[in-house]
């Protein structure tokens, strides 16, 4: 007969104990660095391959994967792929020189991507603290909207209390139905004044084809995907976003609505673009000095 005391102690353990990543990286060297700079804050596990980083995930189910580019490749995807089926929480440690291939692997449903050549403690561990939570508001959003006719109000008073924007799109009507609050700050629009204006018309002119043919493609084929792009607030300014994008199906398997989630992430770019321009700023310096 179960245990209702023990399952509840087993749950705090599992709660309390630091949060594990694993590191799946075929350079010594980087393996070493990375835990360097996470040792202290999380439970380090390493990996040489994909083949052995698949055996440690399904034997210590990791709450983050540090994963390196050239496994997410489109020819060298077998591990990558069967991690993100497996619902893990992935991050890629991406190369400056192929962006095309790290923006890719984001399509794919990877929850964020680093160039391994700007790591720092600080940002690394902001990463994966968010990977690991953003994996959580996945996985329990996922869930909620499974059965999003039966429980509008759960998912409505989830949806009121955190900080990412969600909206809810019918492709029927071509209508936002939907959206929280926070969704309100991050596109300055509330759902009423969505009425007045055409919605694709917000997203920054050289991102608007792209993300308005993957809403589309969610429609129409039923694919859940990640994505990043800007858009132009009410006050003006670009904002960054990231956003996951799910299609929720009737009955009778057809697309009855479409769910976004999206954060708002223009502080972290302007951090990032700081700390790359610092960096520049320094080695120009090393160099002068040296003449």
């Amino acid at each position: 007969m179960p245990n209702p005391a023990k399952s509840e102690s087993a749950k705090q353990v599992s709660e309390c104990r630091p949060k594990r990543v694993l590191i799946i990286d075929a350079d010594d060297i980087d393996r070493r660095l990375i835990r360097r700079m996470i040792g202290d804050r999380f439970e380090v596990l390493e990996a040489r391959d994909g083949q052995q980083g698949l055996a440690m995930h399904r034997e210590t189910s990791p709450d983050c994967v540090l994963i390196e580019q050239c496994l997410a490749d489109a020819h060298n995807s077998r591990a990558f792929d069967a991690l993100i089926s497996g619902g893990a929480t992935v991050v890629l440690l991406a190369n400056a020189d192929d962006s095309d291939s790290a923006l890719n692997a984001m399509r794919r449903g990877a929850q964020d991507l680093l160039n391994k050549n700007l790591l720092n403690d600080s940002m690394l561990t902001r990463v994966i603290r968010y990977a690991i939570e953003r994996g959580r508001l996945k996985r329990e959003l996922q869930k909620s909207v499974s059965d999003l006719k039966e429980s509008e109000l759960r998912f409505s008073e989830m949806a009121q209390h955190i900080d990412h924007g969600i909206w809810i799109w019918s492709p029927h009507v071509d209508e936002a139905t939907y959206q929280n609050p926070a969704c309100d700050r991050i596109f300055g629009r509330t759902l009423e004044e969505w009425r007045d204006i055409e919605w694709s018309d917000v997203i920054h002119p050289d991102d608007r084809e792209a993300e308005v043919a993957r809403i589309m493609k969610c429609a129409r084929s039923k694919i859940e995907y990640d994505s990043y792009f800007r858009i132009i607030h009410t006050d003006g300014r670009i904002r960054h976003l990231e956003q996951s994008t799910y299609p929720i199906l009737d009955q009778n398997g057809d697309v009855d609505k479409v769910v976004g989630v999206c954060r708002d992430i223009t502080d972290r770019k302007r951090l990032e673009n700081e700390l790359q321009l610092a960096q520049k700023l320094e080695a120009v310096g090393q160099l002068a000095s040296g003449i």
